[in-house]
Parts: C-alpha cells; structure tokens; sequence
C-alpha cells in the first residue's frame, strides 16, 4: 500500500514500516524526464519533423505525445507505428489518447495496419527523428521542472548521495539535459546506453554496485509505472512524483511505496525522516 504526500504533509501520514525503511535510505537515484527536466516538447518536435518527412498527415500535438509515450510501449521512435496506424485507421489521435486506457486498442490498430513492408518507411521516420534528437538544436526546447534543482539540492545537503538513471539515450552525458543542476552532484549517472532497458533492474543494480550501496539503503525516484515497476524489480524503494506523465491512480496502482507532489515536497519527507532518526539516536 501506497503514501501519498504533498509537499507539506507531515510524516504522521507515512506507515511506521515505510518510515523505518526510509530510515536506512542513504542512495537515492533519480529518473530524468519528467523528474529533472521535461523534454516532452523535444519529443514532440522530432516525432512531428519524421512524420513530416514521411507525408504522414495525422495530426497531433504535445499533449498528444505525453500520453501516447507515457506505456513505454510507443516511446521516442516506436511512436511512428502507433501514428501510421492510426492514419490508416482512420483513428484521430485525441480521441484515441483521451480514452481510459487506449493502449489495448492501440496496440490492435498497429497489429492490423503495419506490417514488414513497412519497415522502410519506419526507418526513414526514425532517422529523422534521432538526427533532431541528438542534434544541439533540440536543447532549446528542454525545461526544468520546477522545483526539481532547489529540492535535489535540499536532498543533498540532507546528506543523501545521489545518482541519475535515464531511460534516454545519451541525455546523462550532456550537462544540458539537467537545467540547472549540477552533474557533478551525481555520484553516477546511467542512460539507456549503460543498462539494460527499464523495467530491467540492471541499471539500479548497477548503481548499487558502483556506490557500495545495498538496494536496502537505496530509494528510487521517477514519474511513471515503468519508474515503480523498475525499483521493484531491483527490490528499491520505489518514489512517485506527480511532475511528469503518471497521475497518482496510476503510481499507486502501479506499487509505489510513497507518492510526493514533487521533489520539494520529497525534501521535505526526507528531512523530517533524518531528523526523527537522530532523534532517535541520541535518546
């Protein structure tokens, strides 16, 4: 069972099991979109500039984007075949991301109406799509969550070491991908490019080995069921916080330990868990 805790909740709110956990937290990892920075509108702008360059006419928007790339399933290029069916479907993308859970319906859609011929067209939309991703140009478009660098900054000063995972390719090398943080403020940082692909566990693991730090004394914190679902995995404490594209329904469906409004409002938890433990230690 799940916390969920705004910014100014007190720790009361949080179960005595969870706070004796949060106790032995001396780790915390970060997912990056999302948590860090949004770059949904670099997603956006390169899914729109592959589709362009393949004449697809389906529209859609940003908004569109958040929710289509929220499963993991249709993230960064994948999305092209969930477009292309879309179109041949017939199917507008708004109706079909504004129902509860499209993804089933979606995922028919894609079965139905692409194909192995297809393959050309979908690389050809792709390398439009990762020559703007991974060209200077994108940074432009990357911005900070708000709170995301005073709370990680709070967090540190706590005493807690820090270490970033993305599930991107490439973004932790660039400190352009953490506005207004410091990378050197991460003991480690993992991409996509460094681990097995999340859920897989092996980034987190990773971490822990790379630190000396058991998964015991680890939390983990990201924006979507994926994100809870991967600090399972690694038998982590798993963060939710409701700044990228997981609504708190679906962090707590998915598992999550603890939900916070945000990072700030993390900081604030943190801070109340350090300062009940050293009371409990010099008592």
């Amino acid at each position: 069972m799940s916390s969920t805790i705004s910014a100014k909740a007190p720790i009361s709110r949080i179960s005595p099991e969870l706070r004796q956990r949060l106790e032995q937290v001396t780790l915390i990892s970060f997912d990056v979109g999302g948590v860090i920075r949004d770059s949904k509108a670099v997603v956006y702008r390169c899914l729109k500039a592959g589709a362009d360059a393949a004449g697809l006419a389906v529209e859609f928007d940003e908004s569109d984007v958040r929710k289509l790339v929220a499963s993991r399933r249709y993230i960064d290029d994948r999305a092209f075949s969930a477009l292309l069916a879309m179109q041949r479907a017939g199917t507008k993308v708004k109706e079909l991301m504004a129902k509860p859970n499209p993804f089933d319906e979606l995922d028919a859609l894609v079965d139905l109406h692409v194909a192995k011929p297809d393959e050309a067209l979908l690389s050809k939309m792709s390398g439009v799509y990762w020559a703007l991703y991974n060209s200077d140009s994108r940074w432009q478009f990357v911005r900070a969550i708000r709170g995301a660098a005073e709370g990680i900054s709070e967090i540190k000063k706590l005493g807690y070491r820090l270490a970033a995972f993305s599930g991107a390719p490439g973004v932790t090398r660039d400190q352009r991908a953490f506005p207004r943080i410091p990378m050197d403020i991460f003991e480690v940082n993992l991409n996509r490019e460094d681990a097995r692909e999340k859920p897989d566990p092996d980034g987190l693991l990773k971490i822990s080995e790379r630190c000396g730090v058991p998964t015991a004394q680890m939390a983990h914190v990201g924006d979507t069921k994926g994100e809870v679902a991967t600090a399972k995995a690694a038998n982590i404490i798993s963060i939710g916080v409701l700044t990228g594209d997981g609504s708190s329904e679906q962090l707590r469906d998915a598992g999550a330990d603890l939900i916070c409004t945000d990072i700030p409002g993390l900081a604030g938890i943190l801070r109340n868990v350090r300062y009940l433990r050293i009371e409990r230690l010099d008592s």
